[in-house]
């Protein structure tokens, strides 16, 4: 059985993945289907304040343990 910080690095890993995951779906349709350079400034912008929220996750993941 996992212990308590192994069970919330499992779930933050998973979740990261689904976030990374939908964040890359939704930037590929803006970036590929999008008219305009809008739709891709909002993709940029997007990416890198999922940047900016993954770093703070893992600090503060790290902070935790």
């Amino acid at each position: 059985m996992p212990t308590l910080s192994q069970a919330i690095s499992i779930i933050t890993i998973l979740f990261l993945f689904g976030y990374w995951t939908g964040i890359f779906l939704l930037a590929y349709h803006l970036i590929r289907f999008g008219i305009g350079t809008h739709p891709r400034r909002i993709a940029f912008a997007m990416i890198i304040g999922s940047v900016l929220l993954t770093i703070m996750t893992v600090m503060l993941l790290i902070a935790i343990k």
